[in-house]
């Protein structure tokens, strides 16, 4: 016995579901991705600050923070680091 045929409104609701679940599907993946992105653009940040203020302090307490040391990352790491995405308060 043949498959029973669909009818066109029958293909268009199945159509129009697949289409609706797989959008959602991308639009949650692409949500993922980007507070995963986010996540370790954070950790990564905090960790560049840390050993920034390691270096800055040398084993003081506190230490004085100027804007020289930010300045010259960039001509010294080639332009992948830019003082304006690393600057302290």
């Amino acid at each position: 016995m043949p498959p029973k045929r669909r009818s066109n409104t029958e293909m268009s609701t199945g159509y129009e579901t697949l289409l609706s679940s797989v959008s959602e599907l991308l639009q949650r993946g692409r949500q993922n991705a980007a507070k995963s992105v986010n996540a370790v653009l954070t950790t990564t940040y905090w960790l560049v600050g840390r050993r920034l203020v390691e270096f800055e302090q040398r084993g003081k307490e506190r230490a004085v923070y100027g804007s020289e040391l930010l300045k010259s990352f960039a001509p010294a790491s080639g332009g992948s680091i830019v003082p304006e995405t690393c600057a302290m308060p």
